[in-house]
């Protein structure tokens, strides 16, 4: 009988769409989500200065904190859910009646990427934004009921970080992800998905072709694509033009005609920046070939070896992708990828995990003496 309130993030024009997809994971719980519009983001120097994330600075709006103040505070079962590391600093006012999800260790993650990415600016944004996170991950977290994280690993780095704070762990199945849609004959061997954008993935998608054009003659017998979200003159900068040419490119997932391009095998080239493992789920919940370095399988570790092809690094990697599609065993696996994501992290499952982490966070609030 708890009613949940659900704050979280949608573009202004997929609002619809994503408040009928949490009406139906939620079912018949008396979920109320409140969708906020993306608003506009601040220069990075502005953020920085500010402590705060480029685009947190549109959750001060008033209308929210007045959503918020009207919500049914004399109901003892009423919780709030907030859905992003940028709605932390409501913890100071609502913390005793929330659950905080940032999925993910943010300021880990970012540390990562800066860590991966070369001397400049992108470095700087990235160390920037590892130290707002750690700001919030230290000054807010303990303020709720729960920390809502994917990963065991995110836990225990969360741990170091603020030890006053209550950690709960649900896997990543990313519920609102629609997948994607099986069309034949398959046009690629090999898809490498990457956002070159990102330092981590641009350099383990240049390292993963660079080692397949190792074998020429194989190159050449096999049709392989790069999604890479950057234009082609882009592309060749951050892999290098005799590299590319090697194989085709495309900056979006859609060809030429709107439809979404897939692969026998498509790999996830990020090498420890983190952040992409919706990627990962994606292509197991369409029963896809997956292959991917471990860190990207966090959250969704049972499916590693069995329904992915996984390495511990990207030699391995291409080794395990051409044996796989030489023996056709890249079948078998997206098969029994696709059973494993569907038995673990079926709709089902995660929701129950979900209800029984409202319980816990209920549990708590009556042990600290209730909802005021």
């Amino acid at each position: 009988m708890t009613d949940v309130d659900l704050i979280t993030f949608a573009q202004k024009d997929s609002q619809a769409e994503t408040q009928l997809k949490l009406q139906d994971f939620w079912k018949d719980r008396p979920v109320n989500p409140h969708l906020i519009e993306y608003g506009e983001r601040a220069n990075a120097i502005e953020a920085a200065l500010a402590g705060r994330f480029q685009f947190g600075t549109m959750v001060e709006l008033s209308a929210l904190s007045s959503v918020l103040d009207e919500l049914n505070w004399d109901n003892p079962n009423h919780l709030l859910v907030f859905d992003d590391i940028v709605l932390a600093p409501f913890a100071l006012k609502y913390g005793r009646n929330a659950i905080l999800s940032p999925h993910d260790c943010i300021s880990k993650m970012n540390y990562s990427h800066f860590r991966l990415s070369p001397v400049g600016l992108a470095a700087a944004k990235y160390y920037s934004r590892h130290l707002i996170a750690r700001r919030y991950e230290k000054r807010y977290y303990h303020l709720a009921l729960l920390v809502h994280l994917i990963t065991h690993e995110d836990r225990i780095w969360m741990q170091q970080i603020n030890s006053r704070a209550r950690y709960h762990v649900i896997p990543n199945a990313d519920l609102l992800n629609p997948g994607f849609v099986k069309t034949e004959p398959c046009p690629w061997d090999i898809m490498v998905w990457g956002d070159l954008r990102i330092s981590s993935i641009a350099r383990g998608a240049k390292e993963f072709i660079r080692m397949l054009a190792q074998d020429w003659r194989w190159v050449e017998s096999h049709k392989i694509i790069l999604i890479g979200r950057v234009s082609r003159a882009s592309a060749e900068r951050i892999i290098g033009e005799p590299l590319l040419s090697t194989i085709a490119y495309s900056p979006l997932l859609e060809d030429k005609a709107g439809r979404l391009q897939h692969a026998k095998i498509t790999v996830v080239p990020d090498i420890g920046g983190a952040g992409t493992k919706n990627r990962c789920v994606n292509l197991l919940s369409s029963g896809k070939c997956l292959a991917c370095l471990y860190p990207q399988m966090e959250g969704i570790d049972k499916a590693c070896d069995q329904g992915a092809i996984n390495a511990s690094n990207m030699e391995e990697l291409v080794f395990f992708v051409k044996r796989s599609l030489e023996d056709g065993s890249y079948l078998s696996i997206s098969e029994k990828g696709e059973t494993i994501f569907k038995r673990e992290y079926n709709l089902e499952s995660i929701r129950q995990l979900w209800n029984e982490m409202v319980q816990r966070a209920l549990s708590i609030r009556n042990r600290l003496g209730g909802s005021r």
